[in-house]
This record gives C-alpha cells, structure tokens and sequence, in this order.
C-alpha cells in the first residue's frame, strides 16, 4: 500500500508541458515517422513497390500529423477547457498524454495501410496486437523521459529557490537598491470615466482577470484590493519607471518588495506574498528575471 501511494503521489506530481507551437509538433511528427518508416520499412513498405512507397508514406504522415493534434481538440471537450493549463499539469497527465499521442498514431498508420494498401484487409486481432505492442513499447522510454525531465528541474529549481529565500531573508534583494523613480501616486483608469489612484510601493500585485485586472494594495496595513476595468499592458506601462514592479507570469505584476517567500517544483518557481494566501505563479519565461531581481550577484 505505501508503495502504491508513493506512486500516487508522484504521478499528480506538477510537471511543466512542453510549450510547442502545433505546427511545429506536427512537422516534427512527420519527419519522425518518414524516418521510421523510410529506414525500418514494416508492413512490406519497401522500394519494391516505387512511386507508391512515396505515396503511401505521404498518407502516413498526413494521418500522424492529424493523430498528434487529435487530443488537443477532444481532451478538453471530455475534461474541460482548462485540461491543458499548467497549473493543472502533472507527471500522470503526461505521460497519459504521449502514450495516447503513440496509440493514435499507430492505430491511424494501421488503419490507412490496411484499408487501403492491403490484400488482407483490417483484421481485430491484428488491431489489438499493434495497439498492446505500442502502448507496451511506448510507455517505458515516455515513462522514463518522464521521470527524468521531472527529477532534473526540481533539483534545479529547488537549488535555485533555497538561493533566492536565503537572499529575501538576509534582506539582500536588488529590488531594494534599485535606482526607480521616487514611489508616487499611479492613476489607473478604470473604464471609460473613472479613475483609481495608489502609491506604487503599496502595490502588492496585479492579476488579469478576463476584462479586468485585479488590484491588490496595502493601505492602513491592511491588504485591499479592487477591479479595474482595464487592460494588463496599461498596467504594465503605468508602473514602467519602478523596476520593483516585476511581470512574473503573463496574468500578474507582483511587487519583490512583498516577497516572503519562493517555493519551487518542476514547472518552476510560485512566489509567496505578505499579507496574501495565494501562490502567484512565474512563467518560464520569467523565470531568469525574478532570479537576477531577488538575489544580488
């Protein structure tokens, strides 16, 4: 039983996706199963036949290519439109996710080659047994890229992290010795005829919320917050001049003087603010930035 829940554990473990256009995903696609099917040639797809290998890999690739993106439109119909965010992404939904991708593609090769280029036609059991040997064949090398794409980044990031707390608690953040403009009052519109005003440092943190960017600030040491009926890139623009206003994810502004703390884990780093209860999430793409920010040289 103790090893079952350590399993667990582990596959709801958060895991990062791989942030890949969906062109690019099924060129590459295409390219690995030509190779595949140009240097092994199963199913008796060799020169022999001539001009039709050429075709015949033609349709593969177009099958495979149509394969690779299939769950990326039914998931979400079956799970829900968030199935793919990355708060929501873990090592399980992985490897669920490329032992799929296999099957499908391998199923749609099957199915092409046999209803079109074969005398004997689609047999069951000659379905199941492509379908058992790739799920069987795939999910080793899937599992363990895995498994060792997961241990490397938490290493990593946990080595990384125990860095930036150990700077935030000797008070030795560069947002602290920054040369920003002097803190003064921000006037943010909010929508067409109202505006709002704060302090730059009483800032706590932005977050876009659909039509909206919500507004977190301090006042009277007590942690207020409000909508604003505007866009995060004229927030962003607003606080330009205070380089202690930090983007840290494409949905939130955070404040590095209100940093308490960095957590980390294999899709990267969650900041702890002062006087709030929620983790704000830092893209990969900021990753670098809050690091060079929250620790000095």
């Amino acid at each position: 039983m103790g090893y079952l829940k350590y399993i667990k554990e582990y596959l709801c473990r958060p895991y990062p996706q791989l942030d890949m256009l969906w062109w690019k995903t099924t060129f590459i696609t295409c390219g690995v199963v030509c190779l595949l099917f140009v240097i092994f040639e199963p199913f008796g797809i060799d020169s022999s036949l001539g001009i039709y290998k050429w075709i015949i890999l033609g349709g593969l690739m177009l099958i495979s290519g149509i394969c690779v993106n299939l769950p990326k439109w039914i998931l979400p119909f079956i799970f829900g439109k968030e199935y793919f965010e990355e708060k929501n992404w873990t090592v399980g939904k992985n490897i669920f996710y490329y032992i799929l991708l296999l099957l499908l593609i391998a199923i749609g090769n099957y199915l092409f080659i046999f209803t079109f280029f074969s005398s004997r036609g689609f047999t069951l059991s000659a379905f199941f047994t492509i379908t058992i040997d790739t799920f069987l064949i795939g999910i080793f090398p899937v599992g363990l890229m895995t498994i060792l794409t997961e241990n490397r980044n938490m290493s990593r990031h946990l080595k990384e992290v125990a860095s930036m707390n150990e700077s935030i608690h000797k008070g030795k953040r560069t947002a602290s010795s920054d040369n920003s403009s002097p803190a003064a009052k921000i006037v943010l519109p909010d929508g067409l005829k109202e505006t709002f005003e704060l302090e730059a440092d009483h800032l706590l943190l932005a977050e876009a919320d659909g039509n909206y960017v919500k507004i977190v600030y301090c006042k009277d040491e007590k942690v207020l917050q409000r909508s604003l009926r505007i866009t995060m890139k004229q927030v962003e623009d607003a606080f330009t001049a205070y380089s202690f206003i930090q983007k840290c994810h494409r949905a939130f502004l955070v404040n590095l003087y209100f940093i308490e703390k960095v957590k980390g884990n294999s899709q990267g780093y969650r900041l702890v603010l002062k006087g709030w209860n929620e983790e704000i999430p830092v893209s990969r793409a900021y990753n670098k930035e809050i690091r060079e920010k929250v620790c000095l040289p």
